[in-house]
């Protein structure tokens, strides 16, 4: 039996577009209730407490017309989506998506209209990213899913936590869908794409590491392509580095050699979970975002058997 102990926070890049001038980096941290701003190029803090007075926020995810979602748990543990202005952090809808369960882990957007929220619990919900109304409060059921990366053409993929894979759900009629698309590896934990067929799995929480896969197929590219200790998720930019979380900094990775760029980028920082906006495949022509990683609590405990 393995108990956890979690602290967490949320980190999610954003790409140059009409709504958002710059990219920007986005952290949600757990242990103050704040999500800050920060420069992408040098992990400079533009504004640690650009939203404040958060709950405790979890996942994190933007979309390209510049709306920013916000996971948030109150005090009784139950979730909902606040939606901010990305640009000015005015609140838009507090409540966009309310009464979700007590352990809400991520938030996936399909550049379609869609918003995925996975539930530690056992759940994964599908609502309109527009009007918050829910498609399917019980969109997909799995023992422990926690990260969520959607491609926008009738596919997200899940991390199950507790049976080691990675999945793959047909969100659209006429989608593949593949309970076992990936397995053979510990505990899997943030779940990231990159536009261009590949899939990135970060796995095993007291030895982890970053491993790459086919999108379509679901076959091993690149095996440890970062291998390092406490990270729990990894997200990626438009120029394909990745973003790796810690207990209390945001590492940075050239995308091709796995080098650091930066094993500080971000730091006084507190848990470790990721979101980023990154293109979609080309067919698809839209921006996507994909929530992901792992909510880290403070002074709560899970238990693995």
């Amino acid at each position: 039996m393995r108990v956890l102990l979690y602290i967490p926070l949320v980190l999610a890049v954003v790409l140059q577009s009409a709504a958002v001038s710059h990219a920007q980096v986005y952290v949600s941290n757990y242990g103050t209730g704040t999500v800050g701003k920060y420069d992408s190029s040098t992990g400079a803090a533009i504004d640690a407490s650009f939203i404040s007075g958060l709950s405790f926020p979890a996942g994190v995810a933007l979309d390209q017309q510049g709306h920013l979602f916000v996971l948030n748990r109150n005090a009784a543990g139950a979730g909902r989506v606040s939606e901010y202005d990305a640009n000015s952090g005015a609140l838009i809808n507090a409540n966009l998506v309310f009464g979700l369960g007590n352990q809400p882990e991520a938030i996936a957007l399909d550049g379609v209209g869609g918003m995925y929220v996975s539930d530690f619990s056992g759940t994964i919900g599908r609502y309109s990213a527009v009007s918050g109304s829910a498609i399917n409060s019980h969109f997909s059921s799995m023992i422990k899913p926690f990260g969520l990366a959607a491609d926008g053409n009738g596919h997200l993929f899940v991390t199950d936590y507790n049976r080691s894979r990675v999945l793959k759900v047909a969100t659209e009629p006429g989608a593949e869908s593949n309970a076992d698309f990936i397995t053979g590896f510990g505990n899997p934990m943030g779940v990231a794409l990159d536009g261009k067929g590949g899939l990135f799995v970060v796995s095993a929480y007291f030895s982890s590491g970053l491993a790459e896969y086919d999108v379509a197929a679901g076959t091993l590219i690149r095996p440890n392509i970062v291998s390092t200790a406490i990270v729990h998720s990894v997200a990626m930019d438009a120029n394909g580095d990745f973003y790796l979380s810690r207990y209390d900094s945001v590492a940075k990775y050239n995308g091709i050699t796995g080098e650091p760029i930066s094993e500080s980028f971000i730091t006084g920082v507190t848990g470790q979970y990721i979101a980023v906006a990154i293109p979609e495949p080309a067919m698809s022509g839209l921006v996507g975002i994909f929530a992901l990683g792992m909510t880290m609590r403070r002074a709560n405990r899970r238990v693995q058997s």
